[in-house]
């Protein structure tokens, strides 16, 4: 198996604006397009915990069957 994963990073200064990310991989592409990346690591973590949660509702209602 290859692992196409790349990881592209924008270094070039356009005035203030910090500097973006973008992660790309055969299923997805993440890219950063805030200028906050709190609120991206936020959004990844809010994801994440809300797909715990519908695995585990979904747990509890397959045990009612």
């Amino acid at each position: 198996m290859i692992d196409s994963t790349e990881v592209v990073i924008d270094t070039t200064n356009r005035g203030s604006k910090p500097m973006q990310f973008k992660i790309e991989t055969p299923i997805v592409t993440v890219e950063s397009d805030t200028d906050n990346h709190l609120v991206d690591v936020a959004t990844v973590v809010i994801t994440i915990l809300g797909i715990y949660v519908l695995v585990i509702l979904f747990k509890k209602w397959m045990k009612q069957f």
